[in-house]
């Protein structure tokens, strides 16, 4: 019998694409693929139990479900999404490395050199970890990157060109507010003392301080970019409001939250961050960035997510550096392959084999007592379908993350996917509820 392996996705516009083609190529490979947003996924692995569950870190508050999960011949296996541009590694061990969790992992797929040795530091002897990049860098590289271009082509027809400025402020402007935030990150045992409190709210002075910053600057911005437009894209957890208000009076501003944020990177002229990964995103496609940095506290951040970019310290240097990606000029593209070989430690995939092509061998290592068959789940899938034709109903929060997907959305997925690999177009694809959907090979 095949082997299920469980997808589950936390925040849609970041991962659906990639997560995709890992249930594509693994259903080409032999196994069912239950993908979906992570809660309803988690619900189903409980359920049937067997299989392989990939997580997505090793936070402390994740310890008893991946227990549980083991308690029902379920292997865990984690990528952690947000192991690229994080605090310290000392402050990333102390919050999102719990030995406890890690106990319960049969494998840990790291981005690169520097995160495997991190992780294996602080792991337990026993797990294994492996070096295999992200995903999402999988569908940036040059072989792969057609598969946006439907998404692109689209967003360009009906904006013409653009600059994209990427807002990473949930910690500041949170949709439920700064306390909820923090709330959150004890919940999740980020936070555990009185210092480790001061530090995230210090975090939060700094991104509003930061984000002040992006809001005083708007103004200048819309003005530097000629006849392009600028797109303001909001973090699924941010208050949209304080964005659409922000834009207010600007013919040339737009707020964007809608669809993958890669096919929005690609169509850009440049993107304007602040400690985010979607600036080594946008230099693993090859497009410019600019990163604005009114304020440095290096007791907060590293130097990872900035020197794939450029610079601009002030309001005046950051509508400079505009006008000149706008005019053409680029000054780290003569430093672009020296740039390259730096973020190969940081993410494998940029200049090595595909992601997906490291994970399917590895997952098929792993030993599983048992797994569901594809017959019992599309069953069990017509079945609650009679009992409850209601759609399910999700908290803000999950729905902001990871909103209900169509089968129509899913087949569009995989025919882009199918573009750039062609043997994709034998995977089956079947709805199980509102947000999941079964993935097998022919």
């Amino acid at each position: 019998m095949k082997t299920t392996l469980f997808l589950p996705i936390d925040v849609h516009v970041r991962e659906a694409t990639a997560k995709t083609l890992l249930a594509a190529t693994a259903a080409l490979s032999g196994f069912n693929v239950v993908i979906g947003r992570k809660k309803e996924v988690t619900s189903i692995a409980r359920k049937y139990g067997g299989g392989i569950f990939l997580g997505i870190g090793a936070q402390a508050n994740f310890e008893r479900q991946y227990r549980d999960l083991n308690s029902r011949g379920v292997k865990v296996v984690v990528m952690d999404e947000e192991g690229l541009v994080t605090f310290s590694d000392e402050i990333y061990s102390r919050t999102r490395l719990s030995t406890a969790t890690l106990d319960c992992i049969e494998t840990y797929f790291t981005w690169g050199r520097h995160h495997d040795k991190v992780v294996r530091n602080a792991a337990p002897e026993k797990l294994r970890s492996s070096i295999t990049g992200n995903l999402r860098f999988d569908v940036l590289r040059p072989e792969l990157r057609s598969v946006h271009q439907r998404q692109v082509q689209a967003i360009k027809s009906r904006l013409g060109d653009y600059v994209l400025i990427v807002s990473s402020f949930a910690a500041c402007n949170h949709f439920s507010g700064a306390e909820t935030y923090l709330a959150s990150l004890r919940d999740k045992k980020f936070i555990q003392n009185e210092a480790e409190d001061a530090f995230f709210r210090r975090y939060i002075r700094f991104k509003q301080d930061v984000l002040d910053a992006f809001l005083a600057a708007l103004p200048a911005i819309a003005s530097s970019v000629g006849d392009a437009k600028v797109v303001l894209r909001p973090h699924p957890s941010e208050n949209v409001d304080l964005w659409v208000s922000a834009a207010q009076g600007y013919e040339n501003i737009i707020v964007e939250s809608e669809g993958d944020i890669q096919p929005w990177i690609m169509g850009s002229k440049v993107i304007i961050h602040h400690y985010c990964t979607t600036s080594i995103e946008a230099f693993a496609a090859g497009h410019p960035a600019i990163a604005f940095r009114p304020f440095v506290d290096r007791d907060i951040e590293t130097e990872r997510p900035y020197a794939c970019s450029l610079t601009a310290h002030s309001e005046s240097e950051l509508t400079k550096q505009i006008h000149d990606v706008l005019a053409g000029i680029d000054d780290l593209s003569r430093k672009r392959m020296d740039i390259r070989h730096l973020y190969e430690q940081y993410v494998f995939n940029t200049g090595n084999e595909t992601c997906w092509q490291q994970l399917i061998p590895e997952l098929k290592k792993i030993r599983v007592p048992s797994s569901t068959s594809a017959l019992k789940f599309r069953f069990d899938s017509w079945r609650r379908k009679r009992r409850s034709p209601a759609a399910d109903v999700a908290d803000e929060y999950i729905l902001r993350k990871s909103p209900h997907v169509s089968l129509e959305e899913m087949s569009r997925t995989l025919t882009d996917l199918s573009a750039a690999i062609p043997g994709l177009k034998r995977v089956k694809l079947a709805r199980l509820d509102e947000s999941c959907f079964l993935v097998t090979g022919s």
